[in-house]
This record gives C-alpha cells, sequence and structure tokens, in this order.
C-alpha cells in the first residue's frame, strides 16, 4: 500500500506506513535481510520525494554497505 500511495503522489501517506513498517521488520526480521533492505531503499526514495534528501541519505549509505555484505555484487534495490 506504501509504494501505491507513493507512486500515486501520495507521499505523506506512504511515509505513515512506511516508518513504522521498516521498525517492524527490522524487529522481526533483522537488518540484513532482503526484505529489510528493500524496505529501508523504498523510504529512501520516499524522503527523496518530499525533499528530505538528508533523511535519503542516512539510510542509503549505510544501505549500500549492508547490501554489497549481504548480496554481493547482486543488488537489485539500489
Amino acid at each position: 500500500l506504501a509504494v501505491t500511495y507513493a507512486n500515486l503522489g501520495r507521499y505523506n501517506d506512504a511515509l505513515e506506513l512506511q516508518e513504522p513498517l521498516l521498525k517492524l521488520s527490522e524487529q522481526a526480521l533483522g537488518k540484513e535481510h532482503p526484505d529489510t533492505l528493500s524496505r529501508t531503499q523504498n523510504l529512501a526514495v520516499t524522503y527523496k520525494d518530499l525533499g528530505r534528501y538528508n533523511d535519503a541519505l542516512e539510510l542509503e549509505e549505510p544501505l549500500l554497505k549492508l547490501s554489497e555484505q549481504v548480496l554481493g555484487n547482486y543488488i537489485p534495490i539500489l
């Protein structure tokens, strides 16, 4: 639903779902799980869509390193 909201330009609605979902995913699956990595990237994109570039960068820099560790050279979410 959050991705659909974002695709419709309803970024604040997407954000309301994405932030708690990411926290839940980190707790339930761990930060290294591919689903958590994907949710992190989705949230970063929403931050960029809202003009929150520093918030996006704070997610994306560690995400790149973690994704390389977990997925190797195959990083489909970046």
